[in-house]
């Protein structure tokens, strides 16, 4: 079958489309692709830890298991966590514009110390979009699970982060975390949209194929209807993200 080629368009605008007329124009964040293209130039990350399992067809690095006893009660963003003073039950969320995760990308070793003065992490939620084509979403879920090796081989236990925006991301967003472990979701920028939102409930039917959790921790806004889906065997924990609560909604 014969496909129409990607062009890659970024928000300056220095690309006009016309100039393709055969090709489906995708716009991506300068950013993050940044992120990822560089790390194609340079070859993996020197961080990386030598002894890496991995899963499923796109070798995913696998993050250990996340027990549910004794987990964090509150989370804090981790570019507010500099000079904190030490609190085991606090944990440090990754929900942030992804120009702030490249250097953590690029020296994971330089947030080592504000991580440890907290009960541990959630692995880093890159922006993906509709339109992003499925290597950049595959490799938001590489870096996702490889920057949470790096921590968790230093001793910090790191709760993996699923993301997904559609059911063509099924082969991968749920690799590499073990069936039965705690994990974390969340639904901003997920829920307004009808499609997206019937998106992300169809993604919660494959959380619970998949890894089956007993525990998900949701950041972004509460929905009974998050429950309903996973079941009354699932426990949640919700946080509220930083935008639900400047706008007042739980």
């Amino acid at each position: 079958m014969n496909e129409r080629p990607y062009i890659l368009i970024f928000y300056d605008n220095s690309h006009d489309p016309r100039e393709f007329p055969d090709a489906q124009a995708i716009e991506l964040s300068e950013d993050l692709f940044t992120i990822f293209s560089n790390r194609l130039i340079m070859g993996p990350p020197k961080w990386l830890p030598r002894s890496l399992a991995v899963d499923g067809i796109h070798e995913i690095p696998v993050l250990p298991f996340v027990d549910s006893e004794n987990l964090p009660t509150h989370t804090l963003p981790f570019d507010k966590a500099n000079g904190l003073s030490i609190d085991k039950s606090r944990l440090i969320n990754f929900y942030v514009s992804d120009r702030k995760l490249t250097t953590l990308v690029n020296t994971p070793n330089h947030y080592l110390s504000r991580v440890h003065r907290s009960w541990g992490m959630t692995s880093p939620d890159f922006s993906v979009w509709l339109d992003s084509p499925h290597f950049l979403r595959v490799a938001a879920t590489w870096y996702n699970r490889a920057v949470g090796c790096y921590f968790s081989e230093k001793g910090i236990p790191v709760i993996p982060h699923l993301r997904w925006i559609d059911s063509s991301d099924f082969d991968h967003a749920f690799a590499g975390v073990v069936k039965g472990s705690v994990v974390a979701i969340s639904n901003n920028g997920m829920w307004r949209d009808p499609v997206l939102r019937q998106a992300f409930i169809s993604g919660l039917h494959e959380i619970k194929r998949q890894v089956d959790p007993p525990i998900v921790i949701v950041y972004g806004r509460h929905s009974d209807l998050i429950q309903l889906v996973l079941g009354d065997d699932v426990h949640i924990i919700h946080f509220p993200s930083r935008q639900t609560q400047e706008m007042g909604v739980a």
